[in-house]
């Protein structure tokens, strides 16, 4: 799976601006206000716009300003073009930084569900970096099954960031779902009833792959059970659950 992820389309770097430079630069609050006007004036609204040095008032000299817009962190980097008397003049050029951990999520539960796959969960813990060749990973949660995808950019531009998404097999059991299945196999085999499963860790769908498991009765009985894979694919995961 392959996205071309866009970023908003706008140019500042086409347009110059004018402020006063009393103290020989352009105070960060006062850039930060000239950058905000021009977002909104571009139907962007900017979310955390912080630029944290002033701008100097001397030809060629920059400052970095950075926001968030649509998931979308982007850095602006604003370069002095001419300075007349108290008079400065500037322009700013865009580039994206980082693709945000909730459009990731959004992205990728759309194109899982394009491939057979309808999460219940999608988690992206950090967000993907736009430089070529930067990785991220999500965990999805489909048909009770986990996955781990792994999102890598390519091709990445100012404005854009292409990346595709691999989900490769074998899917994993959580231990909620290994429990909760141990439950219901052995539901009609313990006369007293089941009170609890524990599970301690998570299971590899591969076959052959096993992990012991505690059943607790409602009579307080302990049973020791292994729980052995020994069909799968990359959509359903079988298992047999046998006391040891």
């Amino acid at each position: 799976m392959r996205i071309l992820l866009l970023g908003i389309v706008f140019v500042l770097s086409a347009c110059s601006f004018s402020a006063s430079s009393g103290g020989g630069s352009l105070s960060a609050d006062d850039l930060a206000a000239k950058v905000s006007e021009r977002l909104v004036k571009l139907g962007i609204d900017p979310t955390g716009l912080d630029c944290p040095k002033s701008l100097p008032a001397k030809v060629d000299a920059t400052t970095t300003c950075a926001f968030v817009a649509e998931g979308l962190t982007y850095e602006v980097t604003a370069t002095t073009s001419s300075v007349e008397g108290d008079t400065l003049k500037f322009g700013l050029k865009e580039s994206i930084v980082s693709v945000g951990p909730d459009l990731l999520q959004q992205q990728v539960r759309t194109k899982a569900s394009e491939q057979r796959l309808t999460p219940s969960d999608v988690n992206c813990p950090e967000g993907l970096p736009a430089r070529d060749g930067a990785i991220a990973s999500c965990t999805l949660i489909a048909n009770d099954l986990k996955y781990v995808a792994t999102l890598t950019a390519h091709d990445v531009t100012d404005t854009n960031v292409p990346f595709s998404i691999k989900v490769p097999p074998p899917a994993v059991v959580p231990v909620t779902t290994l429990e909760a299945q141990v439950a219901s196999l052995l539901s009609g085999q313990i006369a007293s009833g089941i009170d609890a499963v524990a599970c301690p860790d998570e299971l590899e769908g591969t076959v052959g792959a096993s992990v012991d498991c505690v059943v607790t009765a409602e009579d307080g009985r302990k049973i020791d059970v292994a729980v052995t894979i020994d069909r799968a694919d990359f959509f359903t995961v079988h298992f047999t659950v046998d006391q040891v």
